[in-house]
């Protein structure tokens, strides 16, 4: 299991089972097929992450997606970490793997992959609610909803954000006491996070 922060963790398991937690709720992104149980799962921030298991199967995250990479290993692989641009791989009978990604990444491609940073506060609240969104830079608009735990939606408004930056606020004043779901959704791009009332 690893987390890069407390709305994005990552769990592997039997099977090469692979499902991610989005700050509210664990699922299952893709479908895959043959690939066999996974030992180890490692990211080393919320973009470039790598994930090893039996029969030195090795997976790599990276454009909001995973790839599976081809080695000639066949000795079961046990931890992984990643350095910079080096990858790393352990395994059964000493076996040590090392691969070297270079990659260009420029401040346009930091924040395309998904949300980054969301903070709601405070949390609990009680008339108002802020929220501070670091935003995709190919994401010109964003639409925030707020949903009530038995589904009716409260709150539902487009907003503009400036440089990868949206601050905004949400009256709370007419909600009861209890939790509440806010759903962040632009282009391709979506997060739900949870925040209570309390009056």
């Amino acid at each position: 299991m690893a987390f890069t922060n407390s709305d994005n963790g990552w769990a592997v398991g039997s099977g090469g089972a692979i499902v991610h937690f989005d700050g509210v709720n664990w699922y299952k992104p893709d479908n895959y097929s043959n690939i066999p149980t996974l030992k180890s799962v490692f990211f080393s921030d919320i973009f470039n992450g790598m994930c090893a298991g039996l029969n030195g199967t090795i997976l790599t995250y990276s454009d909001n997606s995973w790839i599976k990479e081809t080695t000639s290993l066949t000795r079961d692989l046990n931890g992984c970490a990643i350095f910079g641009n080096t990858y790393y791989a352990v395994g059964d009978s000493g076996t040590i793997l090392k691969k070297e990604f270079k990659k260009d990444i420029n401040a346009s491609q930091l924040f395309t992959n998904n949300f980054g940073n969301v903070v709601l506060f405070p949390n609990p609240c009680n008339d108002v609610l802020n929220i501070d969104i670091k935003t995709p830079y190919d994401c010109p608009s964003v639409t925030i909803s707020v949903t009530s735990e038995d589904g009716v939606n409260l709150f539902n408004k487009p907003f503009n954000p400036e440089n990868g930056n949206l601050s905004c606020s949400i009256n709370t004043s007419g909600f009861k006491s209890g939790f509440y779901l806010l759903k962040i959704s632009g282009g391709n791009y979506s997060k739900t996070k949870k925040f209570l009332v309390f009056k």
